[in-house]
């Protein structure tokens, strides 16, 4: 539904050819960069115990999985701000994580509160073109192909150069909004049958438990 929804939209049955593939042809095309404020964090000072355990989030890139952030493993001061090259990141903004073994590199996040970031955290704030939603969806769809843009060197990394010259489609922001309706939907559809596979989950281990251990007994 996302490879449906981000490249050929709704409605649409005229389409053309573009450097972001086969895009309906009143659709547009541009740069992260064009669009988006993106910057990265920084890490102040572990040795200097009055920079840490504040009341500023300090997102991670392991807390960066497909979801909306509301609150932070760690956190920062005041101080921990002022003296690093972190910087508050307003809700709203897109994350990517840009280092990380495995499957951490290129997974994005919505960022629902104000944060500041490692740096191996980017952060993408769309201006009043893109809808944060459209981006997110993007570049959830685009993980895959996200990794394999990456610098080498001993480690593979995305970077903020990097993304700021992928091309993104660009639909009306009304119809933007409408994308992001029906995949929002979906999702809450996805969360609602999690819910209950953990409760089944859940019941399933009670049951394990009263019948291999004799507390229910089987006729």
């Amino acid at each position: 539904m996302m490879q449906e929804l981000l490249t050929k939209g709704i409605g649409h049955t005229e389409f053309k050819d573009s450097p972001v593939g086969r895009i309906p042809k009143a659709w547009t095309f541009k740069a992260v960069g064009d669009i988006c404020k993106v910057t990265s964090g920084g890490t102040p000072d572990r040795t200097n115990l009055e920079f840490w355990n504040g009341n500023i989030p300090w997102i991670k890139t392991g807390e960066i999985n497909y979801t909306t952030i509301y609150s932070a493993e760690e956190y920062i001061t005041e101080l921990g701000l002022k003296n690093s090259s972190t910087k508050l990141i307003p809700a709203g903004s897109v994350l990517m994580a840009m280092y990380g073994q495995g499957i951490t590199r290129g997974k994005v996040a919505l960022l629902g509160i104000d944060a500041c970031l490692n740096q191996a955290c980017l952060a993408m704030l769309p201006n009043n073109e893109l809808d944060k939603y459209f981006l997110f969806y993007f570049f959830s769809k685009e993980y895959e192909n996200l990794r394999l843009l990456v610098q080498e060197g001993t480690q593979k990394n995305l970077n903020a150069g990097i993304v700021k010259e992928i091309l993104l489609p660009l639909p009306p922001m009304d119809e933007q909004v409408e994308i992001r309706k029906r995949l929002q939907a979906v999702d809450i559809n996805i969360e609602s049958k999690q819910r209950k596979l953990e409760i089944v989950v859940d019941l399933k281990k009670a049951l394990m438990q009263d019948l291999l251990t004799g507390n229910v007994r089987v006729p």
